[in-house]
Order: structure tokens, then sequence, then C-alpha cells
């Protein structure tokens, strides 16, 4: 795992320089709507334009089927009419901030495609952006993350791959079946309960998780986040 931080995340003791305490408890207020309540479907954020993986290409058709609103330095389009604030001007050299969180709880959806699709390369873009705002990850990437189970070990669903569709339409054809059923789309975030701050999501000690990374030849380290051994 490349990138990856964390998934749950506290007020800090010290907000910082550009946010407020109040910031950091909104956006866990955001966090924490359920899907089937967020006005938004789907978002996603580009910052590395025409990356190998062809994700540009593959978002322009997706966005013909869904409502994906689309924002980064590649460019911004909007297609969910319910989402009016405009997206936020990230202060500081970390994204990981409030405001970007909250933004994000707005969507079920949250499409983190990968620049390039190499295995054994996940990055924040599946593994803690989408997470974070308590979003569904809708993943352009590696196949070999399929045989990860859930952040709590289980074998619960927990993303949406890209590459078991055979097009950008035959996903979008998924994406509104679960956002029409509720039940489905709860069962979705069901490895959160139970889960915060202080967890060990994807802990050596946790069995599945342990020969999963076995398998894929990543290591880990002490506390239990992975890093591919080469980069590629």
């Amino acid at each position: 795992f490349v990138g990856a931080q964390q998934v749950f995340f506290d007020v800090p003791d010290v907000p910082g320089t550009f946010y407020t305490a109040e910031d950091w408890v909104q956006a866990q207020r955001d966090v924490a709507v359920p899907l089937s309540q967020r006005p938004g479907m789907a978002i996603s954020i580009v910052s590395h334009c025409k990356a190998p993986s062809a994700r540009d290409e593959y978002l322009d058709e997706l966005s013909k089927y869904i409502a994906l609103d689309r924002f980064g330095k590649c460019g911004e389009s909007r297609a969910n009419q319910a989402i009016t604030k405009p997206f936020p001007e990230v202060k500081g050299k970390s994204s990981f901030v409030p405001s970007v969180i909250s933004f994000g709880a707005q969507y079920k959806f949250y499409l983190g495609f990968e620049n390039e699709i190499a295995d054994g390369y996940a990055t924040e873009k599946l593994l803690e952006n989408p997470l974070v705002a308590g979003a569904i990850p809708v993943h352009l990437g590696s196949p070999d993350v399929e045989k990860l189970p859930a952040p709590d070990g289980s074998s619960k669903p927990w993303y949406v791959s890209v590459l078991k569709h055979e097009s950008p339409k035959a996903l979008a054809i998924e994406l509104r079946a679960l956002m029409a059923d509720e039940k489905k789309l709860a069962a979705m975030v069901e490895w959160r309960k139970g889960l915060g701050l202080e967890s060990n999501l994807w802990g050596t000690h946790n069995g599945p998780v342990s020969q999963a990374i076995a398998d894929l030849a990543w290591d880990t380290d002490e506390i239990g986040r992975a890093s591919c051994r080469e980069r590629v």
C-alpha cells in the first residue's frame, strides 16, 4: 500500500494553522451521514492528467451514464445538481483536511483511479481518500487487490472493482443498481461498524490479511500498513 495514512480520524489537540476544532467536528458529522441520505452520486478528484492507466478517457465515457462530479487540476465538471458548494481550496501541503473530507462525504461513490495499473500497487486512491469520506471506493488498479479482505479483515464487500466490468457502461449499471437498493448500499460500509481510530485495519495479526499480503509478497510495517517491495 502506498500513501495510505488512516481511515478514521479525531479532532486534533492542536487543530493547525488553517482549520479549527469545529471544522474537524463537522467533518466527523458529515462522514457519519448514511450513504442513502447523501445528495451526490459519484466524485472523482484527479490532478495527474493523461496517466498511463487511461483513467481520463474512462472517466469521460463513464460520465455519459452516471452523475459524476470531477475535480482537480485536470479540470472540473459537475453532474450532481444538489451539490452546489465550490470545491475547497486546500490550505497547506496535505489534502487530509476537514474541508476536503466534508466535501467528499456528500457522495455515495468515490472514484479512486490509479495513475497506472501494476501488480501489487494500490494507493490512497483506494485505501484512504474514499474510506475517510465514508464513501464506497470505486477502484481502477491492480487486480491483486481483490485478494484483500475488507479493512476489518472480513469477507464483507467494501469496494467496487472497475476491472470486473467489461465497459464503463457496465460499471455504471452496477453503480446505479447499488444506489437504488438501500440495503445493498449499506452493506458496502457494514465493515465500518465497531471500528475507530485505534482499530488495526488490515493488521498483520489478522489471519486473512496476513495470508493475502503473503500471497502478494508485500511487506508490512509494525502498525499494519503495507508497502510494495518495488515501486513501479
